[in-house]
């Protein structure tokens, strides 16, 4: 017999096991072939030896022409050889087995999409039948069925003879049996190496059945790709389709759920679909409708076989409208908004654009054959901004820009007022009247919201002064803004208390209640409301009252005309009468000369903001200066 370093270092030589070097021939290797082979064999270290091989990955096949080349060379005879091979393989498979068993178990209970979820029970059956063949081997009593003609994957193979991939299925199957049939004696015999070599078959095989029934229902019952598979409706790829043959005696009507996904987030995705499969039944159901079509999500189309629709358009909206939904225990209906136009070559572009005017227009049905050129040039137009906006975002051309507050009664500026700009491609400074009606619309308007709020507590954290924010109802309602906010108040409760959120008058009784609780969190933490733009909204003073407002910012369009319009004056004096009684402080807008500034400064108003006090500008003022 050769000694252990001779007999590594001529496997060694033949490069066969370089990939697996550092593992089976290193000097620790040939350390625990000493331990292995003194005296008797020990099973503990071929235990570890076992599970090392495993968990570093090497192949099993690999490791067994490893021991026996390993014996060619040293010498030893057959009997100590198939001892320790055994004793490794029996390691091996143990490590092998854990795992398995957890990969089984996730198999079975993730889930499929769509319409696979429904056909999942033969694949989890033929998954079931591999987990109970690695608990018996495991020591269980469970029943194992091992005649390939009566377990689930064999009946169904019965009825499923005309499949293409019927064939392959079966001679795998049948190999599967055979295979387990074949390794179980082994195992009984303890004669681990023989089984593990079966057994990686074993689980070859059967996920090659599970890939080939994956590919069956994904390809043949799932869906065709023109069939939606929630619904079993021709989906957009069919439509498109479709189209391609207009029919100018016909119309397509495409329409979407309003805020359908809210029904999602309260009620759960499955309610939801339950929702979009009742919506799609009626929509078959309808013998009034040609040809119904689900084009994603909450959004379907139908073609009538008339262009005189607009009765019949309205019927159906009316009925889609009434259906009762009960999801627990809550009543809901929806409402919809959509386009309609004459079935032609660019009636999906006409459409698109309808449904977004319809939305515009709370649900009114848009016909497109009544649209004009020059209504699809200025949405074009607004798109293209939008996307112009969504870059600016992107590139970090939002700016927090300062204006000035001047203190009336210490004649120095003591606040500011925090105004968004947005700087275009070409380096121009856009006012908020140009952008802002377009940006309210989008979805980034939430996250440039935190962004304004969170640029301006950075600002003023080391100054001294005040300064304001303007937010918007929508933002008031909007649980991810609530809780930002909510957030940057903790995080900083002194800059907190010098800040003043900025509500339009007009949003502000959109709903009291709601508006009133977010004033009074904000007052808990020291900060203080505005009421911007008061004069020329609603001017309900007694619903005012009820909101607990710290300032009052009297519009512009009052203030500019209080020196020639004596309605005007008489308006701006009430307004601070108003915040007297209620311990408001006031402050004048639009304040853009002298003669202004004085009759502001008479009328008893707390504070001037203006283009004579100070414009807008990306920095604070120099110094406090007196008017």
């Amino acid at each position: 017999m050769k000694n252990i370093q001779d007999a590594i270092e001529i496997i060694d030589q033949s490069h066969y096991f370089k990939p697996w070097r550092e593992i089976l021939l290193d000097e620790a290797a040939i350390s625990e072939w000493e331990r292995m082979l003194s005296g008797e064999v020990s099973e503990e270290t071929c235990k570890r030896v076992g599970e090392v091989y495993y968990m570093n990955t090497i192949p099993f096949v690999i490791i067994t022409e490893y021991i026996d080349e390993f014996f060619r060379h040293y010498g030893a005879g057959d009997a100590l050889k198939y001892q320790i091979k055994n004793s490794i393989s029996e390691a091996y498979l143990n490590k092998k087995l854990d795992d398995d068993e957890r990969t089984l178990q996730w198999d079975i209970d993730k889930k499929f999409v769509g319409s696979l979820e429904e056909k999942r029970s033969l694949i989890n059956a033929h998954l079931n039948w591999l987990r109970s063949f690695i608990e018996k081997v495991r020591g269980s009593e469970i029943e194992l069925e091992l005649d390939p003609c009566c377990c689930t994957v064999g009946k169904w193979l019965k009825n499923n003879k005309e499949i293409p991939e019927y064939q392959q299925i079966e001679s795998l199957h049948e190999n599967l049996h055979a295979l387990a049939l074949g390794a179980l004696r082994m195992y009984e015999k303890h004669d681990y190496s023989y089984f593990l070599l079966s057994y990686l078959d074993i689980i070859s095989d059967s996920y090659k059945i599970r890939d080939k029934f994956l590919h069956i229902y994904f390809v043949r019952y799932l869906c065709s790709i023109y069939d939606d598979p929630l619904t079993g409706l021709p989906n957009y790829l069919q439509l498109f389709r479709d189209l391609e043959s207009p029919d100018e005696s016909k119309s397509l009507m495409i329409f979407n759920i309003r805020e359908f996904s809210k029904i999602n987030i309260i009620y759960g995705q499955e309610k939801g679909n339950e929702v979009i499969r009742k919506v799609a039944e009626y929509l078959k159901g309808n013998s009034l409708i040609e040809t119904a079509y689900r084009i994603y999500a909450d959004e379907f189309a139908f073609v009538i076989p008339t262009t005189d629709r607009s009765s019949i358009i309205e019927s159906i909206k009316d009925e889609l409208e009434k259906l009762t939904f009960t999801i627990g225990g809550d009543k809901i209906f929806l409402r919809i908004y959509g386009s309609t136009g004459i079935k032609s070559a660019h009636i999906l572009e006409h459409c698109e654009f309808g449904l977004t005017a319809s939305r515009e227009h709370y649900g009114a049905i848009i016909d497109t054959d009544r649209m004009n050129k020059k209504d699809i040039q200025s949405y074009a137009e607004k798109f293209n901004f939008g996307q112009h906006l969504r870059l600016a975002f992107l590139d970090n051309r939002i700016y927090p820009y300062l204006q000035p507050i001047l203190n009336l009664k210490s004649g120095t500026i003591t606040r500011y007022e925090v105004l968004m700009r947005i700087e275009d491609e070409n380096g121009r400074i856009m006012v908020p009247h140009e952008f802002l009606p377009t940006l309210k619309k989008m979805y980034i308007f939430p996250e440039i919201t935190k962004y304004m709020i969170q640029k301006s507590f950075d600002l003023f954290r080391n100054e001294s002064y005040e300064f304001s924010v303007n937010i918007t109802y929508a933002d008031i309602i909007d649980e991810n803004i609530r809780a930002f906010i909510a957030a940057i108040i903790k995080e900083n409760p002194e800059v907190a208390k010098r800040c003043t959120f900025e509500l339009l008058e007009n949003e502000a009784v959109h709903n009291l209640e709601e508006v009133h609780s977010f004033f009074g969190f904000l007052h808990q933490y020291g900060l203080k409301i505005a009421l911007d733009d008061f004069g020329t909204g609603y001017a309900n003073y007694e619903t005012i009252l009820q909101l607990d407002i710290d300032m009052i910012k009297i519009d512009g369009t009052l203030i500019k005309n209080i020196t020639k319009d004596q309605k005007s004056r008489i308006m701006v004096e009430s307004i601070v009468a108003i915040a007297r009684t209620s311990n408001a402080e006031v402050v004048a807008e639009w304040v853009y000369n002298e003669e202004t500034f004085d009759l502001v400064k008479a009328l008893d108003i707390d504070y001037a903001q203006g283009y004579y006090v100070g414009k807008p500008s990306s920095s604070f003022v120099q110094r406090d200066e007196k008017a």
